[in-house]
Order: structure tokens, then C-alpha cells, then sequence
């Protein structure tokens, strides 16, 4: 098989050789190495990063970062052709998953995991670099690019699922995992029954075992063994090892491995946690506390770790600022007060988004400034989605505006239909019939992407970086951030740890 497949070290190899990884060595596992990885996405081209020389740590333990910010990478991780468009991608993914049968795993006695096992007293999982992402993150996190095996105690099948796992003290851990998730449900029936809860917190492995713990690869509901899905994809079985304690099987090319026990009643608090929302919306709550019984490494390991979203940033911008900056005096004539800005976005298509940005000064602001736009003849008759965004959102941004639609908005009560408005014959969605009739009517919709009025201030707050940490950040790492070689170095390729790269 491609080696490109066995193991995290050859998917490496592989991104290495076109280009695409970056070395970054001397970083603080404070805030450092989460808000650098963050940063580097704001290029056109995002490298996945290796972190090494972490803080205290020695040269060797080190953090892949950022590893799916690229079509060529996920292709790559999917076993597609490294040249595809996204859309091409798409369509090739969709036809070569209808014929996935997952293969069973292989069993083996032994694996590169096993250079190291830690056992009894010499557990610590403070042994490895696990980082504070964010500025507000509770705690250390070993695990957000994670895979956590389960097995059901009733029906006996295997589940691998990507949770957040947060560093207590040199034996414990917790794992979050969202109420009706497989392990989730494991867990609960484990201690229904008046049993402890076993697991297995893969923590570096191949990024195709991620993928497969993090989402639903194959489609449909069902019991479907993530590892087996893995297989699958990669052609040949995951070659596992059975855990000494709990039998739980693990693969036998991961980086490392946390063997964990729960026990009914056991709780520490959790969090908070940046999450993939972009939002600390979780807020801090006691969960169920895991009491590691080995940790499998190999040398030199890598933690597989993602930093947390922040809002988007770097996108390309439209040219619509003169429409907006049109209809904003319309806006302020009317007396809508408090607009921070206004964009009609090119690549909608004659303008049909329009985007504003307000600061909210009362309740139905954000109502009142979307109903003057619509009923403007401002914009003629071309917008069709009118967005209204908080004053924290670059209307210009549409990655941020995006983000505001999925996050700060109920479709029940934040979507209003206007119907019956002016149209045009130019128009492509209008019937063909009614345009023969001479009926132009059509409809727009209002999106209110605002926080709502009334809670605004208590509303989750935006794990974004403080200005004095970023401006700290670009001025210590902007070299790192930029791709530059480093003072008196050179970064860019892959530099081997002390037992090279294959470890």
C-alpha cells in the first residue's frame, strides 16, 4: 500500500513533496500555537503547520495543525487525484462513496504505537504539548482533531467519534460529548447498568481516521464502524491492537493513544471551549471525568490538533461598496440610524445580496433598516436577499457574513418573506409563462444575522483574539505566519525530529 496511507507520518511525507507544509519550531503551548495556526488562515494558500520545540517540550513532540485547509490535502486524505477543483472533487466523492463496504479491522499484536507505554504511576499525559487554543478555553486541550472509540455494552458495536478532550492533571481527562451522540449513549447506558465506561482517546493518527470519527462519511443512520468506513476508503483494513485493560482496539499506527475508564457519579468541570461554531458557546459544566489507565506513543510523537475557528476573515471582497455607499444615504434620510456599512455583492449576480451592518440602538432596528432597503428603488430591483449583520461583521466579508447567518439567526423567527415586490425580465428565476405574461412579481427575503436585541449583551461572546495578543503575535511570528525563513534558519520544509521523520 502507499505509504501515504499507513500512517500521519506518511500523509506528511505526501504534503511535504507538493509543497504545502510549513515548520514552525519555538512556540509557547499558551495562546502561541493556537493563534498562529490561526493567522496562517487568513493566506490564500493555507499550509497545514508542524509545531516543534514546544515551550518546555523537547524537540520531537510536536502538533500537525490547519491539515484540511486545502482541496489538495483532503483530496490527498480521500484518495482522490491531487489536481481536482472543488466541485470536481464533490462529484468524484459522490460516486466512489456508493460503493463503500466497510472492511473489517485487522488485528495485530503489534505496531509503531508501542514504542512507548506508560503505565501505573508513570501515567501523564502532561508529558505531551497539549495547548490552550484560545484566550478563554478552560483548560488544555489534548483533543480537537481526535478520535474516540467506544463500544456499546448492550450490543456490543464500535463507534469512533471526534470529541473534545480537556487535560485535567496528570491522569485524568474529560471528553464532551453532545447528548444523543453514539459515544455519548455508550456511555449513558454503561452507567444505567451500574458499570464503568471504557474508551480509547486517539489523539494523533491519520487525518482519513479523523475525517471518518468527524463526520458522517458514508451517509444515512445506522451503527457504522468509523474504522471500518477508514478502510474502505484507504483499500485495505485499519490494523488494530487490542488496549491492555479494556481490550478496546486502537489503531496500530496512531501517534498516540490514551486507554481511559469512567465511572458513574465521577464528574470535573469542562470547559469552555472554543468550538467549531466560532463561539464559546458551551459554557463551562460538569462532565463525566476519565482516569487514564495506559498511554501508547510512539517516539517523537504528534498530537493531530485543529485550532478553533475564528470568524472569517480574508475573503474576497466585492466591488459593491458604490451601491452601498448609494443606498446608505437613502438609508440615513430615512432615519435609520447607527449603519456601520452597507455591500451589494458582485458575486451574487447583479447585486441580489445586500448586506448591512448596524449597531444596534433598540429593538426592531435591525428589522426596520432591512424593510427600508427592500421597499428602496435604491438598488432597482435586484436585491433579493437583504442581510442585516451586527456591527462586529465586515459586510464586505462574505465568509463573515456567512458565519453570522449560521449562527445568529432562527429560521423560524429571524427569516421574513416579502411578497409581491417589483421585478424584472431579467430576472432568470421568474417563470418563463409569467414573464410572457408580462407578470414580473417576485420576492425577497429579509435575514435578521443580527444577536437578538433583547439578550444581546449576555449572547455567547466570539472567540476571537484580542487585539494585544494578534498585534503581539505578528509582531514576534510574522515570519512564521507570512512562510518566511526564520532569523538565522530556514522554515518551510519538514524538519526531522530527532529520530527523523518516520520515528
Amino acid at each position: 500500500m502507499d505509504d501515504t496511507f499507513v500512517d500521519l507520518r506518511g500523509w506528511l511525507r505526501a504534503v511535504e513533496d507538493f509543497g504545502e507544509l510549513r515548520v514552525v519550531e519555538g512556540t509557547h503551548w499558551k495562546h502561541e500555537l493556537g493563534g498562529i495556526a490561526d493567522l496562517m488562515r487568513e493566506e490564500r494558500r493555507v499550509p497545514a503547520v508542524i509545531f516543534d520545540s514546544i515551550g518546555e517540550y523537547p524537540r520531537g513532540y510536536r502538533i500537525l495543525s490547519n491539515p484540511f485547509h486545502s482541496v489538495k490535502r483532503v483530496a490527498l486524505t480521500i484518495g482522490l487525484p491531487l489536481d481536482v477543483t472543488q466541485g470536481e472533487a464533490a462529484a468524484l466523492w459522490r460516486r466512489r462513496r456508493k460503493t463503500l463496504e466497510p472492511l473489517p479491522l485487522r488485528t495485530v499484536s503489534e505496531g509503531p504505537v508501542l514504542d512507548h507505554v506508560q503505565r501505573g504511576e508513570d501515567v501523564n499525559v502532561l508529558d505531551f504539548p497539549s495547548p490552550i487554543w484560545r484566550e478563554l478555553d478552560g483548560g488544555r486541550y489534548v483533543g480537537t482533531a481526535d478520535s474516540v472509540i467506544t463500544r456499546d455494552p448492550e450490543e456490543g458495536w464500535l463507534n469512533s467519534a471526534s470529541y473534545r478532550v480537556m487535560v485535567v492533571d496528570e491522569r485524568h481527562v474529560t471528553v464532551y460529548m453532545d447528548p444523543g451522540r453514539h459515544g455519548r449513549l455508550h456511555m449513558e447506558r454503561a452507567f444505567a447498568r451500574g458499570e464503568s465506561f471504557p474508551a480509547m482517546i486517539v489523539v494523533g493518527q491519520h487525518p482519513l481516521l479523523f475525517l471518518c470519527s468527524a463526520t458522517n462519511f458514508i451517509g444515512g443512520p445506522g451503527k457504522a464502524n468509523e474504522l471500518e468506513i477508514a478502510g474502505a476508503i484507504r483499500g485495505e483494513p485499519v490494523e488494530v491492537i487490542e488496549g491492555e485493560v479494556t481490550g478496546l482496539p486502537f489503531p496500530a499506527h496512531a501517534e498516540i493513544v490514551l486507554e481511559v475508564i469512567a465511572r458513574p457519579g465521577e464528574t470535573h468541570p469542562e470547559g469552555p471551549f472554543a468550538e467549531f461554531t466560532g463561539y464559546y458557546a458551551s459554557g463551562t459544566r460538569r462532565e463525566p471525568l476519565f482516569e487514564i489507565q495506559r498511554i501508547y506513543h510512539r517516539t517523537d510523537p504528534i498530537i493531530l490538533g485543529d485550532a478553533p475557528p475564528t470568524p472569517q476573515r480574508g475573503t474576497t471582497r466585492s466591488f459593491g461598496f458604490f451601491l452601498g455607499a448609494q443606498v446608505w444615504d437613502v438609508m440615513e434620510a430615512s432615519g435609520v440610524p447607527n449603519v456601520r456599512g452597507i455591500a451589494s455583492h458582485a458575486v451574487s449576480g447583479g447585486g441580489s445580496w445586500v448586506v448591512i451592518s448596524i449597531k444596534q440602538s433598540y429593538a426592531g432596528h435591525a428589522k426596520q433598516a432591512a424593510g427600508v432597503l427592500a421597499m428602496s428603488r435604491a438598488m432597482g430591483n435586484s436585491a433579493r436577499y437583504i442581510i442585516v449583520v451586527d456591527e462586529d461583521i465586515d459586510p464586505y466579508d462574505l465568509g463573515a457574513v456567512i458565519w453570522a447567518i449560521s449562527n445568529r439567526t432562527d429560521p423560524q423567527r429571524d427569516i421574513d418573506i416579502i411578497r409581491d415586490c417589483v421585478g424584472s425580465p431579467l430576472d432568470p428565476i421568474l417563470d418563463p409563462d409569467a414573464k410572457e405574461r408580462g407578470d414580473f412579481l417576485r420576492s425577497k427575503a429579509i435575514i435578521n444575522a443580527c444577536k437578538p436585541y433583547a439578550w444581546k449583551d449576555r449572547f455567547p461572546p466570539v472567540n476571537e483574539m484580542t487585539a494585544e495578543l494578534r498585534d503581539g503575535l505578528a509582531e514576534k511570528w510574522g515570519w512564521a505566519i507570512r512562510g518566511d525563513a526564520a532569523p538565522g534558519s530556514a522554515v518551510g520544509t519538514m524538519a526531522p525530529a530527532p529520530s527523523g521523520i518516520a520515528g
